[in-house]
């Protein structure tokens, strides 16, 4: 509410001391027409300030912000603030020149802040351009409403502003494009975007502190730390996440071949016990050693057996051996 009641106040001064000079220095009217300044001036007031400064209304972002909460990103798990615009004047934004169709229309972005974002670079052709459409597009439907209001303050009718239009709106507007070159210095100071602002301040801190002021400073080395604590912690994310996964891999490594390591084990065991039992009985029969199928030796082998299973009960998953 505070940049439009200044803009209104702005134009409303300088509107009444234009109608003034004009009156006393160029065309010297006597007497002095009070009432004339005074509808200048509410002109000023109620349709220049509102009109241009509308036309520059972004919705402020950086005031009236409600937090709406926490989104993370599922593949980057980055965490994202989310918030509202809830400015008192945001339903003022789309009282720009927008409706009138003559300017495209932005999220964040109404009439001249547009055209900075249409026309980005400072070069002498993108200046000329900007100014250009800005002189075409801007300045017309405001002779309009201009004529227009001053016909309705003049307590003539709306049939009588429209009459004005059509005779004077080509010659104003003829008269008012001989100095649209002024304009230049505007339209080439396009505003920087984030990462360039935020780029230029932590240069500016860094390698010239004295040319800037606390404010500026402060601003700088806060965004230069947060990228700063910003890069840390992605790197440090990164390094854990990639113990991680060699851990991981290190841990199915050790794992198979302790697999394979028991398998091997108690393969060897049961090999070893199985020809013992065969030794013993071969030398208590006093025959070679011979194999399951002998019936004689089913008794003795019978034992054997159970010993294998014994073994395997005990060491399921591994074997260990006994010191000799």
């Amino acid at each position: 509410m505070a940049p439009l009641i200044k803009a209104a106040a702005t134009s409303c001064a300088l509107f009444a001391a234009g109608d003034f000079i004009s009156q006393a220095l160029v065309e010297k009217v006597t007497p002095y027409d009070a009432r004339r300044t005074a509808r200048f001036a509410t002109v000023g007031a109620l349709l220049h300030g509102p009109y241009f400064r509308l036309c520059r209304y972004s919705a402020r972002r950086e005031a009236g912000r409600k937090f709406r909460g926490r989104r993370e990103d599922e593949e980057t798990g980055v965490v994202r603030c989310r918030f509202a615009i809830s400015s008192p004047w945001q339903p003022c934004s789309k009282l720009s020149l927008t409706f009138l169709g003559l300017l495209p229309c932005h999220k964040n972005k109404k009439g001249f802040d547009r055209l900075d974002k249409t026309f980005p670079a400072k070069t002498v052709t993108s200046v000329l351009a900007k100014s250009a459409t800005a002189q075409l597009l801007v300045f017309p439907p405001y002779l309009c409403g201009f004529f227009i209001a001053s016909a309705l303050l003049e307590g003539k009718s709306f049939q009588s502003g429209v009459e004005r239009v059509k005779t004077s709106i080509w010659k104003t507007f003829v008269a008012g494009s001989l100095v649209w070159p002024v304009k230049f210095p505007r339209a080439a100071d396009s505003p920087l975007t984030e990462k360039e602002s935020r780029t230029a301040n932590a240069a500016l801190a860094e390698r010239v502190p004295g040319a800037a002021d606390a404010a500026t400073m402060s601003a700088a080395v806060a965004a230069n730390r947060m990228e700063t604590l910003t890069a840390k912690a992605w790197k440090r994310l990164e390094t854990l996440t990639r113990e991680r996964e060699e851990g991981r891999r290190e841990g199915h490594a050790q794992l198979v071949a302790q697999k394979a390591q028991t398998d091997k084990l108690t393969s060897h065991l049961e090999k070893v016990v199985l020809n013992q039992v065969m030794s013993t009985a071969s030398r208590q029969t006093g025959t070679a050693p011979r194999g399951p199928s002998n019936n004689q030796d089913e008794d003795d082998i019978e034992p054997a057996v159970r010993s294998v299973t014994l073994v395997r009960g005990i060491f399921p998953g591994h074997v260990r051996q006994e010191p000799r």
